[in-house]
This record gives structure tokens, C-alpha cells and sequence, in this order.
């Protein structure tokens, strides 16, 4: 066998070991691209799954951070009302209070306050129904509470030589003769979304000269039967929208980053407008007893004033929005998942935006196990097609004998 033929066998059999033995690919990510380019008429090449060796859309937690932000609002629900009664008059002798001959009204409001993220650039927001309650009972509850808060403050004023346990002991005196006389009227409700430009001002004229909001999907505040989930809609149309994620991607083990406004965190009327970051892993999926859905459990920190806010994956996109927690602890929160949202999104026609492609990175498409076995094969094909040229023009100019003539070998002679 000649040295051309030797070769020609060569890449013959590299060839059959080669395409003989099907090259596999495993998706190391998410992200799947489909190979239905190597899948022709009467190909032994069957459409595969490109896995991507690293996802490039994920973010580091401060890109995260800075990214949610940009979307993130401090929902802010004001009520009002006024209590009216006779005028109260405490009987120390008998150490009850009695109703005096004069009315009296006194003016109560109280603020709720919550998050928000954008969701369209044109002022849709989206929130929990519990920050934005417009119910008159809601309302009225928490005039009470905020009146008896006042009411407790009032006595201390009135009553200044008292001990601490004799002032407890008038004040619930006080309270039974409220719930007795007193009736709460003229309530109304407001919401505004601060604006950050005001954080200089004090919390009133924030509330004043925010943006103000209207309802326009309303669920089923919490502890109620339902989604507490609620739209808001705003008059501004540059608003930077969050990225709506897919939920039911969610897994426990999965990082996820709150953004939002916890009251506790608010030094001051210059701090209220500064949103706070943290971060946790999905603990459990579970289903609610609210509602035919799952709640997701995360141990990230949530407290009161993040209702409502967006709750993100490592790629900054919102896969929840941060509802209840548990009273005992600050690692057993529950967020409702995104998805949830999407029904009162699409009745209101309200335009997202929609996560962005996997990203595959040159280097991870070059690691592909498929990519990988078809570079080698074309490296092979290459180097084997040149040596045939090689041979080939080597033995071009070679002078080749056509015939030849026999030479009839010599008998001995023998002497006679």
C-alpha cells in the first residue's frame, strides 16, 4: 500500500470514528438554544439541546440592588377622620369618666406605609391591597387605633404627677368610656407615591406633593381569601419599569433580594425615600390556605413598609412581591409569587417588559461538548484534506515507467 492510499484509509477511518459515535450535550444552565440547523432531510446528526457553561445574565448582588431600585416606590396611603364625644371628665372619686355638657371633635389621621415597583413606563404600579386598602372598615380601624395611640399621649399631658401604672389605669378608663361615646366620621383616604426629589422636606409635605395614585385592580388584603395584590396607576410617563420574571421557574435554593422601605429603617424624614437592600434564599414552596396558588418562603428580612415591594432573582428580575412574615421571626417571610399579578396586568392591558434572552458567552459556546467535537472534526478533516494535496503535488511531476522490458535470464553453457 502506497503512501497516498495509507492516507486516504486514514481519513476514511478518522472520519467513521468520528461521526460513527454521537456527540452528547447536557444543559449546565437554563438556557436552551435549539440545534434544529444540524437536523436535515435523512441527517444522522439529530437536533440537540446547547447547554451554556455559565449564564451571563446573572448579576452581582449590588448590580441587582441598583437595578431593581430604579423601579422601586415608597406607597404611601394616608386616612383621615374625625372623632366626635361629649367631653370627657374624669370622676377621680369614683374613677370613671362621665360625658360633659360640651362636644367635642377631634381631627385623627394616620399613614400606611408600604412599597411599590413600576411596571410599565407609564405610571402602572404594583403593590400589595393591604397598603392601599380604600375599604371604609379598614379605614375606620385604623383611626382607632391611631386615636387611641393620641388618646394615651393626651392623658400624660393631663395627668403629669401620675405614676406609670396609674396612668395605664386612667387611660383604660379612657379608652371604655370612647368606645362607649365617641363616633368616628368624615373619613377619607388618600394615596401618594413619594417623590425622591422631596427628600428634603418633612413626611407631610412628601405625602402632599407626591404623585398621587388611584386604584385601578384591587385583590383581597391580607388576611382575606384572596390575592393581596393590588395596581395603582400614577400621572408620569418616565418611569423605569421592573423586568416580570416566570415564578414558576422558582426553586427552594434559589437566591432572592428584597428592595422596599421597612418603617424601622426610617431615621428621619431625609431617610424615608432611601430604599434598603436584603438578600436570602427561597426556604419552601407551599400552598396557601388564602387561595387555589403557592406562597413562596423566603428568609431574606422582610418587616412592615416592604408590602408590596419587589422581590428579585439574581438577573434582577421580579419573581414575587413581599406580603407576610412570620411575628416570631425575621426569617420566615412569604412572598406571593409574580405570576399572581399577571392576571390584573393583562385585564389592564398594561405593556411589561419581558425578561431578557440567556445570554451564551463565546467561551461557554466554545465549551459545548457538541460545538467542541464539531471543531476537532473540521481541525481533522483540514489537516487530512492537506496532506492529500501534499501527496498529491508531490507525486504530480514523478516520471512513471508504463512498461518495461523483460530480461530473459542467461542459460549456462557447459563446456562439451
Amino acid at each position: 500500500m502506497n503512501a497516498l492510499s495509507k492516507v486516504s484509509l486514514c481519513a476514511v477511518i478518522c472520519g467513521f470514528i468520528i461521526l460513527g459515535f454521537p456527540v452528547t450535550s447536557k444543559a449546565l444552565t437554563g438556557g436552551e438554544i435549539t440545534a434544529s440547523i444540524l437536523s436535515g432531510a435523512g441527517s444522522n446528526w439529530p437536533a440537540r439541546i446547547l447547554g451554556t457553561a455559565s449564564v451571563s445574565n446573572v448579576l452581582p448582588s449590588e448590580q441587582v440592588f441598583e437595578k431593581v431600585k430604579k423601579s422601586t416606590v415608597r406607597v404611601v396611603t394616608l386616612y383621615e377622620g374625625t372623632v366626635t364625644m361629649p367631653s370627657p371628665i374624669y370622676n377621680k372619686a369614683k374613677d370613671i369618666f362621665v360625658p360633659g355638657e360640651v362636644t367635642t371633635e377631634k381631627y385623627v389621621g394616620t399613614y400606611i406605609l408600604g412599597t411599590g415597583f413600576a411596571i410599565s413606563p407609564d405610571g402602572y404600579i404594583a403593590t400589595c391591597a393591604h397598603v392601599v386598602d380604600e375599604a371604609l372598615s379598614t379605614a375606620e380601624e385604623n383611626l382607632w387605633y391611631q386615636f387611641q395611640d393620641n388618646l394615651y399621649y393626651d392623658l400624660a399631658d393631663e395627668f403629669p404627677d401620675e405614676s406609670e401604672a396609674g396612668l395605664e389605669k386612667i387611660y383604660n378608663k379612657a379608652l371604655d368610656y370612647v368606645s362607649e361615646y365617641s363616633e368616628i366620621s368624615d373619613v377619607t383616604y388618600d394615596i401618594s407615591v413619594l417623590n425622591p426629589a422631596n427628600y428634603d422636606k418633612d413626611f407631610d409635605e412628601q405625602f402632599d406633593e407626591g404623585y398621587k395614585a388611584e386604584v385601578r385592580k384591587f385583590g383581597s388584603p391580607y388576611p382575606q381569601y384572596g390575592k393581596d395584590l393590588a395596581i395603582i396607576k400614577i400621572e408620569k410617563n418616565d418611569m423605569t419599569p421592573a423586568i416580570i420574571s416566570n415564578s414558576d421557574d422558582v426553586k427552594p435554593g434559589n437566591k432572592v433580594y428584597v428592595v422596599g422601605y421597612p418603617a424601622i429603617a426610617d431615621l428621619s424624614d431625609k431617610t424615608v425615600n432611601i430604599p434598603s437592600f436584603t438578600a436570602g434564599v427561597v426556604s419552601a414552596i407551599k400552598p396557601s390556605d388564602l387561595g387555589n396558588y403557592d406562597v413562596i418562603q423566603i428568609d431574606a428580612a422582610v418587616t412592615g413598609g416592604n408590602s408590596g415591594g419587589p422581590v428579585a432573582n439574581e438577573k434582577g428580575e421580579i419573581i414575587g412581591v413581599a406580603t407576610f412574615k412570620a411575628e416570631e421571626s425575621d426569617s420566615y417571610n412569604w412572598i406571593l409569587p409574580i405570576n399572581l399579578l399577571k392576571d390584573y396586568i393583562n385585564e389592564l392591558n398594561v405593556k411589561t417588559v419581558a425578561p431578557e434572552p440567556e445570554k451564551v458567552g463565546i467561551l461557554a459556546f466554545l465549551l459545548n461538548p457538541l460545538i467542541l467535537g464539531l471543531i476537532v472534526l473540521s481541525i481533522i478533516v483540514i489537516i487530512l484534506a492537506t496532506l492529500l494535496i501534499i501527496l498529491f503535488l508531490k507525486n504530480r511531476n514523478k516520471p512513471v515507467q508504463l512498461s518495461s522490458v523483460p530480461q530473459i535470464p542467461q542459460v549456462p553453457q557447459n563446456k562439451i
